[in-house]
């Protein structure tokens, strides 16, 4: 047919979206299968009668009722699909090298290259593991375990209610958030600055009082931390509670969190004739 000037174009579609096709349907727990098997033998129901009773296809039910009568259980069947490459030998093996600290490329050369490292690490996620920092412990001997239960033995009575703590805490100046949520397009940036100053900050506190805080850039030695307790410990830079009597401010106790413990003698007096504090 000839198209005339005239002719006008068909409108638009709106709203009309093609065909998707059949959806995908969720599959019945095992309690439903289990009710289908009930209703076809306790109440002797057909499957058709039990597909409108449950609303659910007739080929569903079907399938249940045959399968159980075939295997005695209503659980989905092995299904086809490529064999895997690692059986329960292999697991074995992927578990013994694992306790050997071993990577995952260093499995999969074990293992003769019979599956590549991302298989190693996803089989390694099914079996429960994960890649993350490994912790670190102080190694102690014998001796330093006896003397550290020897130490709490002999604190078990004590009172730290007379005890002040100390510790130091560094920021680094510019820091911020190594993680961030972000897309392939658009990615978080950051601008970071080598060797950025740090900022160290000194305080001490107890349950009867603190300290000011005492701010350095310096790296902490003994000359510093002698300047650092001449400066904060002196009777007016300690910031005590209304109801801390007068024998508990000349009987404190200081201790040094990060460090060995201060013996129980070194009190406060102690400590202002050693560093020369009014």
């Amino acid at each position: 047919m000839l198209e005339t000037k005239n002719d006008v174009p068909a409108p638009r579609l709106v709203g009309i979206h093609p065909n998707p096709g059949p959806g995908r349907s969720i599959p019945l727990t095992e309690e439903q299968r289990w009710r289908v098997v009930f209703l076809h033998k306790e109440n002797k129901l057909s499957p058709t009668q039990i597909a409108n009773k449950m609303k659910i296809k007739y080929d569903t039910a079907s399938s249940i009722i045959q399968k159980h009568e075939e295997t005695g259980t209503v659980h989905d069947l092995p299904r086809s699909g490529r064999k895997r490459k690692l059986d329960a030998k292999d697991d074995k093996k992927i578990l013994q090298l694992v306790k050997k600290k071993k990577c995952a490329p260093e499995i999969s050369r074990s293992l003769d290259e019979k599956v590549t490292p991302r298989t190693i690490r996803r089989r390694l996620k099914e079996l429960g593991f994960f890649y993350g920092r490994v912790i670190k412990i102080e190694k102690l001997t014998e001796a330093h375990k006896e003397k550290r239960v020897q130490y709490c033995r002999e604190r078990t009575s004590f009172d730290y209610s007379t005890v002040l703590f100390s510790d130091e805490k560094t920021f680094q100046l510019g820091a911020g958030p190594d993680y961030a949520w972000q897309t392939l397009k658009n990615r978080e940036e950051r601008e970071y600055v080598k060797h950025a100053p740090k900022l160290h900050v000194w305080g001490a506190f107890g349950s009867y009082g603190k300290t000011e805080l005492f701010f350095f850039q310096e790296n902490m030695n003994s000359d510093l931390y002698i300047k650092v307790l001449k400066k904060c410990l002196k009777e007016k830079k300690i910031i005590y509670l209304l109801t801390v009597d007068q024998e508990t401010r000349e009987n404190g106790i200081f201790y040094r969190i990060t460090q060995q413990f201060i013996s129980q003698k070194n009190r406060w007096q102690q400590w202002k004739n050693l560093l020369g504090i009014d």
